[in-house]
């Protein structure tokens, strides 16, 4: 009998509970459609090209993985100089799959990216949405995406012929015009959800559409349902529920009438994000009036923290720039990973599997840190953390939220539920160093299951680390109650820690911690 499963992790600087997304989620599908849509500014047909994960049959299985990289790949662009190259495989995608046929139909997430950023930057996290049983639709906001970056830096450095603008504009092509491009983006969206039925017929369920969005794509979703008073947008009601990453700056934040947006609303921020400090996430969660909305604090999350494939970007990208002086498009995609100044580096996100030679070296000599098997990423949490966070919150908001009844007559559905919320961080105090003594420590879980039954767990505890030293003797975690035989709702689980230290164990100055997953699993679903 297969179990489903929800999970809760405790991060090294705090706690956070997430649903897991189900290992036995459904194959995925990947393809890019191209839509047009009229620019704001002049009416301009902008060329959009839409990238597109779906649930896939599971003869998908035989075809070749998804492959992202940029439109201008293989492109001979500047004279004299090799063409972009890098590749990155999708982790589950089939590239053109079908969509699997049978059962009801897929409710639709739009996702828009960050400013100056592509819809391949969170492809993994995307991947994860449409295995759990939704199409996900992500379009490249022309004018403002990493594509038009790319093109203007070719176009600077003697592109021949020049590369024209993806919406026959002249050049640069990433416009600067931001109440034109915020009421693009808006466009965007909304010309996606009304080419849903031509790409996927019946299978895309429209009714029950949300939006998922980062940093400036957050802005554009809260947009999208409260409109603006300083950007020529049109709100789009058909969406029911927004989720946002890390929030776009203060000043664009302050464009959206925030106080219309009444739809649920999720905000995810990091506390280390200096693009968009957590302060703005918090001004937008308190001027949204829609009473059912959640903001979630991310621990040593930086801005890019979220964008689940730039790890493997720069390991791509740095690799053949590293190895060939005239791959200088592959350089430009790596600098723009390495050097900015305020939304994190590869170094503070990205784990050491990232920083192979000659990666590490390019590095140092890009932004100057110097890579060591221990020192990534710098504050601890890798965005292949968050991407497997991000996902199951999606997951667990957006079927929540755009659940609605079917059939004639009056009814009502039941979600497959598991969730799990972890109380506040648990702490031993202070540990005194010669002295016999058992340290207790507690902490509270809340669980909500409409399963048959369900059973709570702990991974190994193991021991308190403190760099490389281990205390001796190991934790112990006690659980009451952990299972449950029927539904629940709001059950409290108290959870006991317990840490024994001997009067002759060593102890080494700092701080002892370990990172627990507990896991709500049923066989009963």
């Amino acid at each position: 009998m297969k179990a489903t499963a929800a999970r809760a992790v405790f991060l090294a600087a705090g706690l956070l509970a997430v649903a897991a997304v189900p290992a036995n989620g459904a194959a995925v599908g990947h393809r890019v459609e191209r839509i047009v849509v009229a620019g704001s500014a002049q009416g301009e047909p902008r060329a959009v090209d839409v990238h597109l994960w779906y649930p896939a049959t599971a003869a998908s299985a035989a075809l070749p993985k998804a492959v992202y990289t940029s439109p201008l790949n293989g492109r001979a662009l500047i004279p004299g100089t090799a063409p972009l190259s890098w590749t990155i495989e999708a982790e589950v995608a089939r590239e053109r799959a079908a969509i699997e046929p049978a059962g009801p139909a897929f409710p639709v997430i739009v996702f828009s990216h960050g400013n100056n950023n592509d819809p391949i930057d969170y492809a993994y996290t995307l991947e994860e949405v449409a295995a759990a049983g939704f199409i996900v639709a992500a379009p490249y906001h022309t004018n403002n995406s990493q594509d038009e970056v790319r093109i203007d830096y070719a176009n600077s450095h003697g592109a021949s012929p020049p590369i024209a603008c993806k919406d026959g504009r002249p050049s640069p092509c990433s416009r600067l015009e931001i109440p034109f491009s915020m009421a693009d983006r808006v466009r965007d969206l909304t010309t996606i959800l009304n080419a849903m039925p031509a790409w996927f017929g019946s299978r895309a369920d429209t009714a029950r559409a949300g939006l998922f969005g980062h940093s400036r794509g957050t802005v554009t979703a809260l947009a999208a349902l409260g409109g603006s008073d300083v950007w020529p947008v049109t709100v789009d009601r058909r969406f029911q529920a927004i989720m946002g990453m890390a929030i776009g700056t203060q000043a664009m934040t302050n464009g959206i009438r925030l106080a219309d947006v009444k739809v649920p609303v999720l905000l995810v921020g990091g506390t280390l994000d200096a693009t968009s400090p957590l302060s703005v996430s918090k001004y937008a969660y308190d001027n949204v009036t829609s009473p059912d909305k959640q903001l979630i604090e991310i621990q040593n999350g930086y801005h890019r923290t979220f964008d689940s494939t730039y790890c493997d970007q720069a390991k791509a990208s740095g690799t053949i720039a590293a190895a060939d002086p005239n791959a200088v498009m592959d350089q430009q995609t790596f600098d723009q990973i390495a050097l900015h100044p305020s939304s994190g580096r590869p170094q503070n996100y990205c784990g050491p599997a990232t920083f192979t030679q000659p990666v590490a070296d390019l590095l140092f000599k890009t932004n100057g840190f110097r890579v060591t098997p221990t020192n990534v990423p710098t504050d601890g949490l890798d965005t292949n953390t968050v991407k497997a966070q991000m996902s199951a919150l999606a997951v667990e908001f957006f079927t929540a939220k755009l659940a609605r009844a079917a059939g004639g007559g009056v009814s009502g559905t039941v979600p497959a539920t598991l969730t799990l919320t972890l109380g506040p961080a648990a702490s031993f105090g202070t540990f005194t160093p010669g002295v016999a003594r058992e340290y207790t420590a507690s902490t509270a879980a809340n669980v909500v299951s409409t399963a048959g039954d369900a059973a709570l767990t702990v991974s190994d505890p193991g021991h308190l680390m403190n760099g490389t030293f281990a205390l001796p003797q190991a934790l112990r975690v006690e659980i009451n109650p952990a299972s449950w035989s029927q539904p629940v709702s709001n059950a409290t689980v108290a959870i006991t820690f317990r840490q024994a230290i001997a009067a002759g164990d060593a102890l080494r100055t700092g701080a002892y911690s370990r990172t627990l997953t507990f896991t709500l699993s049923t066989t009963t679903p």
